[in-house]
């Protein structure tokens, strides 16, 4: 479905970081975001949102490595 693009996260903050990192890790997978948010059972926008590093807590972030089939640490930025 066609529409806005998700807005780039600000990576100089933590969560900002982790959104690029999903966002990298969908990418290799060569996941839609529609694919993406249907795994981890969450609307498009929500998947977009923590793309972009909004809305994003720690408790969620089981949910989307199953959905990206990783392991949480490959999410979180190194520092």
């Amino acid at each position: 479905m066609a529409g806005r693009p998700p807005k780039e996260p600000d990576v100089s903050t933590f969560p900002g970081r982790v959104g690029a990192a999903i966002r990298a890790r969908r990418e290799r997978l060569k996941k839609s975001g529609d694919e993406a948010a249907a795994a981890a059972g969450v609307p498009r926008a929500t998947w977009y949102a923590w793309e972009a590093g909004r809305s994003l807590t720690l408790q969620q972030l089981p949910r989307i490595a199953k959905a990206l089939r990783c392991k949480i640490r490959l999410l979180l930025p190194d520092e």
